[in-house]
Order: structure tokens, then sequence, then C-alpha cells
């Protein structure tokens, strides 16, 4: 089963019931982090464009170790270049990586770019019964796109967990592939 999930933007805005409708607002990103299969996870700080990071098990940590001492809304994006990912777990953002300093006072709005239309992420072997997304995110003002979401045994990408809602998200060009649903 092959879903497809296309935001349209509209130039002006639209009137809809009661509700004014406008293009979702995607913030300025004030700290990168890159995943490329010929990266490295090991000892790997930086995770830069000339140090990329080989999968997206720190990609949380690492996102806190660059916001460090800050505080507010912190605006985040992984480019993930071309290639073929298949994690062992979900790619998911827990309370601990979105609210920090346990008082809110940092929060932490990710987006993942593809940085290819050739991005591939492959849920096959990860062992997990139901509940989750594929790809999870709970930020606001954030962009999901260039991705393939493959072989979710569960949802292929989520927003939003019971602690942090997700609005103002741009959606494009991801496709959810063979996955239980969304």
């Amino acid at each position: 089963m092959l879903f497809f999930i296309f935001v349209f933007l509209f130039s002006a805005t639209t009137f809809a019931g009661s509700g004014l409708l406008t293009k979702p607002v995607v913030n300025s990103w004030k700290h990168e982090i890159y995943v490329s299969p010929s990266g490295s996870d090991f000892n790997n700080v930086l995770g830069d464009a000339d140090h990329p990071l080989r999968t997206f098990d720190s990609v949380f940590a690492l996102a806190k170790k660059k916001t460090l001492g800050l505080a507010g809304n912190q605006y985040c994006v992984v480019f993930v270049a071309k290639g073929y990912y298949q994690p062992s777990k979900p790619i998911e953002q827990l309370e601990s990586d979105y609210s920090l300093n346990n008082n809110g006072s940092r929060i932490l709005h990710i987006s993942f770019i593809g940085m290819d239309d050739s991005v591939i992420i492959d849920g096959g072997l990860i062992n997990r019964k139901g509940g989750y997304g594929l790809l999870q995110l709970c930020g606001s003002n954030i962009a999901i796109s260039r991705l393939i979401l493959r072989n979710a045994p569960s949802f292929g990408l989520m927003l939003g967990q019971p602690f942090a809602r997700s609005t103002n998200v741009h959606i494009s060009h991801v496709t959810v592939d063979s996955s239980f649903s969304h």
C-alpha cells in the first residue's frame, strides 16, 4: 500500500468556516545536524556537513548538546544525505528530547530534510509493536520533506506526543510506503 502526503500551500490567505488558514511558517534553523551513509557515529560531537553522523541514534542527543546553555524555542534541522537507512529503532523525539531543563525553558523543534529525493528510511528491522512512528517528532513550525518512509510496523510519520502538540508543520515530498498506517 502506498500513501503520498502532500501539503498544498497557497500564497493567498484562504477563509474556511470561522478560521483563517495561512501557509505554514517554518522558523529559521539555528542548529544543523547532518546524517549520511558515509558518516560516523564514533565520538562524533559535530554532526556537521564535514563530519556527518552515520545513523539517527544520536541525532536528538546531539541537538541537545548543540543547544546547551540556550533558553527558549530552539529550531534545529537534520539534513539527511542521499542513501538507504535501516534503523533498528524508531526515530522518536521523546519528552526528554523536546522540553529540556525540566521547566520547559528550552524547547527543541527539529525539522528533517532529505538533501535529495533518494532518501529511504526503512523500518523493516524494527521489532516493536504498535503506537509509534518510524519518524516521530514533537516540534512546531518545522518542516519534513524529501523522505521515503518504508516498512514501518506501525505509523510511517507521527507528529506530536501526549506532552507536546505539533502545530504549523510543513510536510512536502514525503512518501509513506508499505506501512501499517499513515
